[in-house]
């Protein structure tokens, strides 16, 4: 399914100038893989000197992953650098509701990954188990932050936040409506410029 969706966006986005993509969705919902495959050199040849940057929300939310949040001005700061680095060509994918806005203005393309509970949890036990097992913090599992360039390491109370994040979000909170809102008025954004 992930291919089939990359192949789509794919053809969508190569008609697009500056490609700043805005991926969102609730926790193994498979934001950092397409990330990845859309920043990939073999799928967007337009872009065959370097890959496209990704920033993934995450990173500069947490100052330690999962345990203690940077501070609001922090965050702030560390996403206008990403930003003034990279003007023209993006990826940012994440979740957190306070960088919905920031982000989604800047977006020419908003993926908004929604898939359906079984499909959540069963990605997030997978990828804990794999991380638990090959004691790896380079595992492919998890995405390397963007600014330390090391993979954090999956904690039980980690784990236990990421699945608490989905029931919530499943059970459609605002973070769920606060996506879903951004998703419609990108679109229509989007329609209105055609």
């Amino acid at each position: 399914m992930h291919i089939l969706f990359c192949v789509v966006c794919y053809n969508n986005i190569m008609n697009i100038k500056t490609t700043k993509i805005y991926i969102i969705g609730p926790a193994g919902s498979g934001k950092s893989f397409l990330a990845k495959k859309l920043s990939n050199t073999e799928v967007r040849p337009r872009y065959s000197e370097k890959q496209l940057p990704i920033l993934d929300l995450d990173d500069i939310f947490w100052k330690i992953k999962y345990i203690k949040e940077n501070t609001s001005s922090k965050k702030q700061k560390l996403l206008q650098k990403f930003m003034l680095t990279n003007p023209a060509n993006w990826i940012v994918e994440g979740a957190p509701k306070e960088f919905l806005k920031p982000v989604s203005k800047e977006a020419t393309k908003i993926i908004w990954l929604n898939p359906n509970i079984c499909t959540l949890v069963y990605r997030i036990i997978k990828r804990f188990i794999i991380v638990k097992i090959t004691k790896c913090n380079n595992s492919k599992a998890r995405p390397q932050c963007y600014y330390t360039k090391k993979t954090p390491p999956e904690t039980w109370k980690s784990f236990y936040k990421l699945a608490k994040g989905i029931i919530s979000y499943k059970s459609k909170n605002n973070l769920y409506y606060q996506h879903k809102e951004c998703y419609i008025l990108n679109a229509s954004r989007t329609n209105k410029k055609r």
